[in-house]
């Protein structure tokens, strides 16, 4: 991030949140640009030529539903990552900088949410063009995660909601091993894997993780709405945890 002094004011949280929604934001157009890229290849192009086969079969089930449904995994695992790497790196450049532990912390979390509805929407984006100029390139009865029946609004707030909690359990663990010796950073991790699954049963999606073969029993079956507020306290959860963290943390400065 480029080096700038920032005036004194009543608050310096907005200009955080700002810094980090449009710096985060411009990787994850990037990022919905390639994801759409290799998307096309292989929905596109990979078909018409014959002697190509796909024998991947996670990536066989995802070109068979649209671009929103293709780009949602992938999403997790980039929010994971840009959580782990924004957690040390932006609080030690803010303090440098004369913002406050709480300045930085309160932004951060704002830019988080803004970050995962703007990735929602930069999905969103390419799947609308998708399904108006091209509908028959998006199956009929569609089968996918993010498949509510039609419903565009409960899709894109599901893909924000769980990018949300991959981004917080990236935050959790980069805060973990920057705040403690790497042998109790490592206890972040089982914590962020649980904030997950406990993400993943809200929504009834795939248990992507180690935990898989561990949980035997039926998930029940919850309203969006339900599974949006139990979002929210695991993402509450998460934030208090971070918070506790950091508040009096050395900051690492180089």
């Amino acid at each position: 991030m480029e080096a700038k002094i920032y005036p004194k004011g009543k608050s310096d949280v907005p200009k955080v949140a700002g810094d980090l929604l449009v710096l985060q934001s411009t990787w994850s157009f990037m990022f919905v640009a390639i994801i759409l890229a290799v998307y096309l290849v292989f929905h596109y192009v990979v078909p018409s030529v014959g002697f190509l086969k796909l024998n991947n079969n996670l990536l066989t089930n995802s070109l068979e539903n649209d671009f929103l449904d293709f780009v949602f995994r992938p999403s997790k695992v980039y929010m994971l990552i840009v959580g782990i790497t924004s957690a040390s790196g932006f609080l030690a450049f803010y303090v440098k900088h004369g913002i406050t532990r709480k300045a930085c912390f309160v932004g951060s979390a704002a830019a988080s949410v803004a970050h995962a509805a703007a990735l929602a929407v930069l999905a969103g984006i390419p799947t609308a063009v998708q399904h108006l100029a091209f509908p028959s390139s998006v199956p009929a009865e569609p089968e996918g995660y993010l498949d509510f029946g039609g419903n565009w609004g409960l899709a894109l707030l599901s893909f924000a909601m769980n990018v949300l909690i991959y981004y917080s359990a990236g935050w959790l663990i980069g805060i973990g091993f920057y705040r403690f010796v790497p042998s109790v950073g490592m206890l972040f991790i089982p914590l962020a894997l649980l904030l997950i699954v406990a993400s993943d049963v809200l929504w009834e999606f795939e248990l992507q993780n180690p935990l898989t073969g561990w949980l035997s029993f039926d998930r029940p079956e919850f309203t969006p709405l339900v599974s949006a507020a139990g979002t929210l306290v695991l993402f509450g959860a998460a934030l208090a945890i971070i918070r506790a963290c950091t508040k009096r943390a050395a900051i690492k400065i180089k």
